[in-house]
């Protein structure tokens, strides 16, 4: 997605706000525009997400983080001339997809806790919403996640994982012929 000027990412899971951040930073180094979307049922308070350090720890300014905690739910934001955020407070099952997403940060709780969020459903819906070669990654690399996947008609990798993670996936929308 490099070679891309502007993308639109969907994220399943506010949560912290991490991925945000890193995508904000990523994008002003690329001159990419990014539309950045996130739903989240259960918002995480800004209070709580800033105790973590993210910008200590990624030299980052504090405001910079707390802009992305403090644009209003269910409403685009600029944050920056290069980086809109749409936050959604609900839930995946019911959410009306952006079209053109050219990828998803999947980072729903466990399958075991959260079930419905991890099925051939839901991953279908992604799919239809997603531009062709869209790319979404997930932290989950369990049996039922690559065949539920497979099953919505991704083509899915096993990858190394970040630290602490030995494995994650990584499946890639593809048109069939």
């Amino acid at each position: 997605m490099a070679h891309k000027s502007h993308i639109t990412i969907f994220e399943m899971g506010f949560g912290t706000g991490l991925n945000a951040l890193l995508t904000l930073l990523q994008a002003e180094q690329m001159a990419q525009n990014v539309d950045y979307y996130a739903v989240e049922l259960y918002p995480i308070p800004a209070e709580e997400a800033c105790k973590a350090n993210f910008s200590e720890q990624l030299g980052v300014a504090v405001d910079r983080f707390r802009s992305l905690h403090s644009a209003e739910w269910d409403k685009a934001v600029a944050i920056d001339n290069r980086f809109t955020l749409t936050k959604i407070q609900g839930d995946l099952v019911n959410l009306e997809l952006p079209l053109g997403i050219d990828l998803v940060y999947f980072d729903a709780f466990d399958p075991e806790a959260q079930p419905e969020l991890w099925s051939e459903t839901i991953f279908k819906k992604l799919y239809e919403a997603m531009s062709n070669e869209g790319v979404l990654v997930t932290y989950s690399s369990k049996g039922i996640v690559k065949q539920a996947l497979r099953a919505a008609g991704f083509f899915v990798q096993r990858l190394s994982g970040p630290p602490g993670k030995r494995h994650m996936v990584r499946a890639i929308k593809r048109e069939h012929e």
